[in-house]
C-alpha cells in the first residue's frame, strides 16, 4: 500500500482545513481503504473513510504527522510529514520628520513556526507620494543590513521581492522619500500584505499619527 506524501503542510492559526490524503493499493488488492493518522495538529480529524483530514487548527506548533492506509490486516502503508501551524506575521510601523516630507519606518516580522518573508507589498496613504520610484527606500535587517531584493512602485503601493526569504524585515523610506500632499496631519493607516517562503499571505493594516 502506498500513502502520497503531502509535503511539509503550513497552516495559519485558527486558519480551517481541508488535506486529502491518497492512498494505491498494491496491483490486484481491491476493497475500502481505511485510514489512521497520529499526531493531527490540535482542532483536526481524519475521515477514516475519505481519507481527507479537515476542522480548525486551535494550537500553534510544528508536528511529525503519521497517516496510514489498509486494506484488511495484511496490507498496510504509512507517511510521514512535518505539519506547521503558524502565527500570523507582526508589522509595526512608525512616522517621523516634519509633515511635509515624513519619514517611515515599517517592521514585518514572520509569525511564530513561520517561515522566513518573501515578498511585500506595502500600500502608503493616498496623501504620500514616493520619490524617485522606490529607489530611495531601503529594505533592511533589523540589525541594518540590507537585504538584496527587487522593488517596483505603482499607485501607491510598493511591492518588494526579496532574493532570499527573511524575517524580521525592515523598510526605511528615509527622509526625503517621501511627499505628504497637504501635509501629514490626523490619522492614517499603512497596509502591508505579507507572503512567506511557502505562500502563507497575510494582510495587515498599522495607523500612523501624524502631527
Amino acid at each position: 500500500m502506498h500513502v502520497a506524501y503531502p509535503g511539509a503542510v503550513y497552516t495559519f492559526y485558527h486558519q480551517r482545513v481541508s488535506l486529502q490524503m491518497h492512498a494505491t493499493p498494491p496491483a490486484g488488492q481491491t476493497g475500502p481503504v481505511t485510514f489512521h493518522a497520529t499526531r493531527l495538529p490540535i482542532g483536526l480529524h481524519l475521515n477514516a473513510t475519505t481519507g481527507v483530514i479537515s476542522g480548525r487548527v486551535t494550537r500553534a506548533d510544528v508536528r511529525t504527522v503519521t497517516v496510514s492506509a489498509s486494506i484488511g490486516p495484511g496490507t498496510y502503508g504509512a507517511v510521514r510529514f512535518n505539519w506547521a501551524v503558524e502565527r500570523r506575521p507582526r508589522v509595526a510601523a512608525a512616522v517621523a520628520g516634519p509633515a511635509l516630507q515624513p519619514a517611515l519606518t515599517v517592521t514585518v516580522k514572520s509569525g511564530e513556526f513561520e517561515p522566513g518573508l518573501r515578498d511585500l507589498m506595502i500600500t502608503l496613504p493616498q496623501r504620500l507620494t514616493l520619490a524617485a520610484g522606490g529607489r530611495a527606500v531601503k529594505v533592511q535587517s533589523t540589525s541594518g543590513r540590507t537585504l538584496a531584493h527587487q522593488a517596483h512602485f505603482q499607485n501607491h503601493v510598493l511591492t518588494i521581492v526579496l532574493a532570499a526569504a527573511h524575517s524580521p524585515v525592515r523598510v526605511v523610506f528615509g527622509a526625503g522619500s517621501l511627499r505628504a500632499h497637504g501635509g501629514l496631519a490626523g490619522v492614517v493607516s499603512v497596509h502591508v500584505q505579507a507572503v512567506d517562503r511557502v505562500g502563507g499571505r497575510t494582510t495587515l493594516s498599522r495607523t500612523l499619527h501624524g502631527a
